[in-house]
């Protein structure tokens, strides 16, 4: 699978992340026993993107102008793209990402204990099963993606704590029944942060090994971050 990404979508993000983000109280992070950690990477392949041609000038006839030569380059990139995808035939993403965030763990003095497991489905719904079914104190969603963007591997983290645990939910800025809330308000969230990987000049020679280095990366980032509330 191949998508694409613009300019505008990219600012959104970066500014929704630097407004969104939500520190955990050293309060809160003393009375977690437990944590389940859901790990969500959707795609099953690298993605491969470009940033978008348009600038929001020139109107509709502009936008449709760009948006021709932005598919022109969208899929000169993918083709280019071939070799690195191709090396990746054999290589699974999951496994390598929930293999790195369990060799923190245990090389983190973390006060609680953290279960771990990969899935495919981001949707809210999803999210507040799991956090009704968790006997853990809180429910951990950790969003990943990963894709080349001009020959730079780019890997992003979009991760939440929310509390299960009623001792916990005191620390949330909506105090609600977890069946009916929101899971996609950090209002309803105790932890939410974003985390980025970025390697440059990547090859067919070294694709597998940064994206080795990039799993270890952001998990690093993630569980440091976690271990040191505010």
């Amino acid at each position: 699978m191949f998508y694409k990404l613009n300019a505008l979508m990219l600012a959104v993000v970066f500014l929704s992340s630097c407004s969104n983000i939500v520190q955990l109280k050293k309060e809160a992070h003393n009375q977690i026993r437990s944590v389940e950690n859901i790990i969500v990477i959707e795609q099953d392949n690298l993605y491969v993107t470009v940033t978008s041609f348009y600038n929001g000038g020139g109107g509709a006839i502009g936008a449709l102008i760009a948006s021709s030569i932005d598919s022109s380059r969208q899929s000169s990139a993918t083709e280019k793209a071939q070799p690195i995808i191709k090396e990746l035939d054999d290589y699974n993403f999951k496994n390598v990402f929930l293999t790195a965030i369990k060799d923190k763990i245990n090389k983190t003095h973390l006060p609680y204990k953290m279960s771990n497991q990969v899935e495919s489905i981001n949707s809210a719904s999803n999210k507040r099963i799991h956090l009704l079914k968790t006997n853990s104190d809180a429910l951990l969603v950790s969003n990943i993606d990963y894709a080349l963007n001009a020959g730079n591997l780019i890997i992003s983290a979009r991760v939440s704590l929310y509390p299960k645990a009623t001792n916990l939910k005191k620390f949330m800025k909506n105090s609600k029944d977890e069946n009916t809330f929101d899971m996609t308000d950090i209002d309803n969230t105790i932890y939410n942060k974003n985390f980025t990987f970025t390697k440059q000049s990547i090859s067919v020679g070294n694709i597998k090994n940064s994206l080795n280095e990039g799993a270890k990366n952001i998990s690093e980032q993630i569980i440091d971050d976690l271990s040191h509330p505010i």
